[in-house]
């Protein structure tokens, strides 16, 4: 496969990074995977020489996965279940913040009231 081979693992590993933190590139056929890392050899090679050296798995329904990804990325690998626990915990300050407002709101009106009942 030569040099250009490992420039394009790279390529897949930066790709996953970016695209598919979870490692698998369900929904993707070999070509589209070869496509996404611009692999100009012999369609298939790059896709057939992953899966023989072990760097690539193929499950019982053809969905490729970077091998061992969860375990080596397990940061990536948990991306959107950080992200989701982010945005409630943002959500929370947001409505913490806006019914602390709303209470202080409440109690400046009723103090302007009072003050103007005085005079």
């Amino acid at each position: 496969m030569g040099d250009g081979a490992f420039r394009q693992w790279i390529r897949l590993i930066e790709f996953c990074a970016e695209n598919r933190t979870s490692g698998s590139l369900e929904g993707m056929a070999a070509e589209d995977i070869e496509l996404a890392v611009d692999f100009e050899g012999e369609p298939g090679a790059f896709i057939e020489a992953l899966v023989k050296c072990k760097l690539l798995d193929r499950d019982e329904a053809g969905v490729f996965s970077l091998h061992d990804w969860a375990s080596n990325q397990p940061w990536l690998c948990n991306f959107a279940e950080r992200s989701r626990r982010a945005r409630s915990a943002a959500q929370a300050r947001w409505n913490a913040t806006s019914a602390a407002n709303s209470d202080f709101e409440t109690k400046r009106e009723a103090t302007v009231s009072r003050l103007r009942n005085m005079s």
